[in-house]
């Protein structure tokens, strides 16, 4: 708003006239044929017997209301044609409010009622908390800046209103009643303030009934039944102020509302805080453990589930779900059909390097023989096999050892005649007293240098669970493994592999692994020469029953979320309904539809993130004491992090209405009602 020309009158109506009702003779007119003018720097005193519209002439000089006959101008500007921003503007950036009832808001701190108008101003923090602290200073409050309005006596909360009133210039200020809730004292104290205010240039508009009060102002308007009854001027106003004091200078570019993100949580969690501690609790306890409950049953169901399925699949592994068994074999008993792969360790290295599922692949030549030592012979099962191949050392195909030093790539590149015996060769081939390191026995008539004995506890289970080693382990203690090339030249006369053992990393992909690893093998060898066996089927279910969960526990989440928002929602519209008055005021310093609109919303944010939060810290201390009665427990993060926003999401969703309905007030109302 440009500086107008001291001939232009400051406020000027012409025939206003307010009317609550019905239009018409059911009507009631607080005001009728209202025409005067206000200069700049005037010092004026409404006064009148109680329904003479006071009030309602107050509240339309500060944009609360609206009439509904004749023009307002305000610095020459028709104010029946601004838009609410604009309005907001006004009631921000124009007016400064001092109420009978003080309205401070009891939330917040005497500073933070000082600041209000500032947040809507778009002033920075820094700059409105200096601000606020000298405007206490000015109105001897400085030492009451952390007291909350109801700590302040009456005359002190009548003072910060004051100070309020001035945050962001006031060049306007509009007092409704100041000193009607006071004793003699502080009402001096506060028309002393005021006249301060208005020798110094401010436009001080005063509504009271007491003609002590109309004989401290320059001018006398007194109104009757709606209508202006006398219109006395005692003395000529003081030279006003042309700019909104110096407040002016902390601002920056168009000054947006500071109560944006930041602000309308902080105000949320102190609302939430002020409903547990202070009054309310029942609705605190509504708005917040209606999310909690939602959050904590669907997290820590989705735990049970999730521990129930993983343990479903532990199982399924235990089966060696995850295990994949490539022979080569002819698919028919006819000449027409294509004879076997010939199946080699170049086709190992290619599934483990090209199909990114598989963990491991091992060739497998395997053959009973007779292995001696001394006069001791037995029957054996005699395993070839590629030491660590591409296989991290503890899921090696290398079997572990008790005592002495594993088979090397360097063994099977030269072709070493080297051995490790199973604890039933040891047993059987040496005496108790003899350690049969360093030895020799024969294989086939071969011999070959013992050079490790494999551990009991883990023989050659590729990448099988402990349950599945144990259960194998006493057909594994009479093995012998050598060398894979030693093999081949030695005893086996061939290297074509009778069998691949390939381990995969996720067995519910087993089936599009083996798909991929017969792909890979036409590609090389032209024709579909071999055979494959898994347990696809068991992961297959286990997958499909992961997914079921999966839907179960979005489903009841989606039911416990909106039985929370639809709470959250009927809080917030009490919560709308009791705070009435505040968002009145909230208004009359400056607050535009939107920033109620966003205040409520955010409130509502609060609310159920504060509730999302503690739902999931009760779900981990709950999940921690199934766990310790058995229950199989899995912890997705994805679960929790869906619920949470989830939860913000339908607070913020089901905090629509009530926002709406709080951006909705009429704020003369409003505060007329507080």
């Amino acid at each position: 708003m440009n500086e107008a020309s001291k001939s232009t009158p400051l406020i000027e109506l012409s025939g206003v006239g307010r009317q609550y009702g019905q239009t018409g003779k059911a009507g009631i007119a607080a005001l009728s044929g209202i025409s005067l003018t206000i200069g700049a720097g005037e010092f004026v005193c409404i006064t009148g017997p109680s329904g003479s519209g006071k009030s309602t002439l107050l509240s339309i000089l500060g944009c609360l209301d609206r009439p509904t006959s004749g023009s307002y101008r305000f610095v020459g500007r028709e104010v029946s044609r601004l838009k609410p921003d604009a309005l907001a503007w006004l009631r921000r950036e124009a007016f400064g409010f001092v109420f009978q009832s003080y309205n401070l808001l009891d939330s917040v701190t005497t500073l933070g009622n000082v600041e209000l108008p500032g947040v809507y101003g778009g002033l920075s923090r820094a700059h409105r908390q200096r601000r606020a602290k000298e405007l206490l200073a000015e109105v001897g409050l400085a030492e009451r800046a952390r007291h909350r309005p109801a700590e302040l006596s009456g005359g002190e909360q009548q003072r910060a209103s004051i100070a309020r009133a001035l945050m962001n210039g006031g060049r306007v200020i509009l007092a409704d009643e100041p000193t009607g809730a006071l004793d003699q004292h502080n009402g001096k104290r506060i028309l002393d303030h005021l006249e301060a205010l208005a020798q110094r240039g401010q436009t001080v508009v005063v509504v009271s009934h007491s003609p002590d009060v109309a004989k401290r102002t320059d001018r006398q308007i007194e109104l009757r039944d709606g209508r202006v009854l006398k219109d006395v001027t005692r003395r000529v106003a003081a030279e006003p102020v042309a700019v909104y004091s110096t407040v002016a200078a902390g601002r920056k570019g168009k000054r947006k509302s500071n109560a944006g993100l930041i602000g309308g949580l902080s105000l949320g969690f102190t609302t939430l805080r002020r409903g547990f501690f202070r009054q309310g609790r029942l609705r605190a306890f509504l708005s917040l453990g209606s999310v909690a409950l939602a959050v904590w049953w669907v997290v820590t169901l989705g735990a049970v589930l999730e521990g129930i399925a993983q343990e479903g699949m532990r199982i399924v592994n235990q089966m060696d779900a995850n295990h994949i068994v490539l022979m080569p074999t002819t698919l028919a008993n006819n000449d027409l059909a294509p004879p076997a792969v010939p199946l080699s360790l170049q086709d190992a290295e290619n599934i483990e390097q090209s199909i990114p599922n598989v963990r491991g692949a091992a060739p497998r030549l395997t053959r009973e023989m007779t292995v001696q030592s001394d006069s001791r012979s037995m029957q054996a099962f005699v395993k070839a096999y590629v030491p660590g191949m591409s296989m991290e050392e503890s899921e090696s195909d290398s079997p572990g050892l008790e005592a002495g030093r594993p088979i090397t790539q360097l063994d099977n590149e030269r072709l070493e005649s080297v051995a490790l015996i199973g604890p039933g060769v040891h047993s059987r081939l040496f005496s108790s007293l003899e350690d049969p390191l360093g030895q020799y026995l024969t294989i086939d008539g071969h011999p070959f240098l013992v050079k490790g004995i494999v551990s009991a506890d883990r023989l050659n289970v590729l990448g099988a669970s402990e349950e599945f080693a144990a259960r194998i382990a006493a057909a594994e203690e009479n093995r012998v493994y050598i060398p894979f090339n030693t093999g081949v030249a030695l005893l086996f006369g061939t290297d074509r592999i009778r069998f691949l053992d390939i381990w995969v990393h996720d067995a519910e992909r087993i089936g599009d692994t083996a798909q991929a690893i017969g792909d890979l093998l036409i590609r090389r060898h032209g024709q579909v020469g071999f055979m494959m066996s898994h347990r696809a089927g068991e992961a297959a279910e286990v997958a499909k029953g992961r997914k079921v969960v999966a839907l179960f526990v979005l489903a009841i989440g989606a039911i416990a979320m909106l039985a929370g928002g639809l709470g959250v929602m009927a809080v917030m519209l009490m919560s709308v309904t009791g705070r009435t008055r505040e968002i009145g005021l909230r208004m009359a310093m400056g607050a535009r539809k939107k920033d109620v609109l966003t205040q409520f919303l955010l409130e509502s944010a609060a609310v159920v993130t504060a509730g999302g939060v503690v739902g999931l810290a009760a779900s981990v201390i709950c999940t921690a004491i199934l766990a310790t009665l058995g229950v199989p427990m899995a912890h997705t993060g994805w679960v929790a992090i869906v619920a949470l926003a989830s939860a913000v999401s339908t607070g913020l969703l089901f905090g629509i209405l009530p926002a709406r309905r709080a951006a909705s007030v009429d704020p003369a109302q409003a505060i007329a009602a507080g």
